[in-house]
């Protein structure tokens, strides 16, 4: 219950509070620890409708769980039947707004999915080996597996389990990566150049995916340590990437002006396409217009690494338009040097298996 109150009181780092209480609480068996960690998401998802208090919550989730108390679905049908999208979703009404905006009568829909446990997807390393023969590694080590329709090199787990254990992972035959940004990676690598920079990198799954691809990949982020996390990755890959570690204001080194043939900005966002998976962030989705000022300097300061003819890849975790096709129409309003490349790509967990991602590529003339 202590960690439901902190959740519910800080959902900002519920995620970090949840991980380091499990990682203290050594007495659960691995059964127990799943159990907190779904009362603690599902607090976070629906607490506005289990209770006032953690004891509240706590006791309404588990019968609710357990099929003893069905006011918690009986709630949630009343909702969308009203289409009451910022009820259901714990967020303000403009969020709210921005939802119904990018899904119209299915914004409902949406958070359902959003509120529901998401699949474990892996990221085949072509460097290494193939689809199908990781499929049959994995399941001769017992995690059975489907492949993704949307990513050419992605497997979903059927059931539970973690293929992490076991000796596929340890010789770098798959990363764990959502399937719509395994996606995103392989259509920003469609026809690239050789050289390219993966701007706001993180641990760098996307950076890993263009390595794979055959790309000569710079990484670079304004945080060093996920950078570091991105050459242990790198290494167990197989994969030779660059890492940069950029200054705070995020400008970039004067000898990337004009080199990169591909730049891909995966950018910082309010993360309202992966509630699925940190149902934490909701409580961020009302700073869209803060995080969309953000964006639009990232991808100024982008623009200018670009080389003639090359190639601009805009994405985001993001499913509010304002943070999305707004930010980039804006860009290309400004910078009339590139034109829009392809139509926008759009994913959403009601229309897929996937996170919610948008993304959108444009051309330097």
């Amino acid at each position: 219950m202590r960690l439901i109150a902190d959740a519910v009181a800080d959902p900002d780092r519920a995620g970090t509070r949840l991980r380091t209480g499990l990682r203290a609480a050594r007495w659960l068996h691995s059964a127990e620890r799943r159990l907190v960690g779904d009362a603690v998401r599902d607090a976070l998802r629906w607490g506005h409708l289990l209770g006032d208090t953690p004891e509240a919550t706590w006791k309404r989730w588990l019968a609710w769980r357990t099929g003893a108390d069905d006011a918690p679905d009986r709630a949630i049908a009343a909702l969308v039947d009203a289409g009451d999208v910022a009820t259901l979703a714990g967020v303000p009404e403009p969020v709210a707004d921005q939802l119904r905006r990018r899904f119209g009568d299915q914004a409902c829909a949406f958070v359902l999915a959003s509120n529901a446990r998401a699949p474990l997807a892996l990221r085949t390393n072509a460097g290494r080996t193939t689809r199908d023969a990781l499929a049959a590694r994995l399941a001769s080590e017992g995690h059975p597996t489907t492949p993704s329709a949307v990513a050419p090199h992605g497997l979903l787990l059927v059931g539970s389990g973690n293929p992490e254990d076991g000796g596929a992972f340890r010789d770098g035959w798959f990363e764990v990566q959502d399937e719509s940004s395994q996606a995103i990676a392989a259509w920003a690598a469609e026809g690239a150049g050789p050289g390219a920079l993966d701007l706001c990198a993180g641990a760098g799954g996307k950076a890993l995916a263009l390595a794979a691809a055959g790309l000569t990949v710079t990484a670079a982020d304004i945080r060093p340590e996920p950078l570091d996390e991105l050459a242990r990755r790198a290494a167990r890959a197989g994969a030779r990437i660059r890492t940069r570690a950029l200054d705070p204001d995020g400008a970039l080194p004067a000898d990337w002006r004009d080199r990169f043939d591909l730049v891909l900005v995966d950018a910082p966002c309010t993360g309202t396409g992966v509630w699925r998976r940190h149902p934490e962030l909701r409580a961020r989705a009302a700073r869209w217009p803060a995080v969309a000022a953000l964006q639009a300097r990232i991808l100024a300061h982008a623009a200018g690494a670009v080389c003639p003819g090359g190639r601009l890849v805009y994405a985001t975790c993001s499913v509010l338009p304002a943070e999305d096709e707004d930010v980039f129409e804006a860009f290309l309003a400004a910078h009339p040097a590139f034109r829009r490349a392809a139509e926008d790509r759009h994913f959403a967990p009601h229309t897929g298996s996937g996170d919610g991602f948008y993304a959108a590529t444009a051309i330097r003339g």
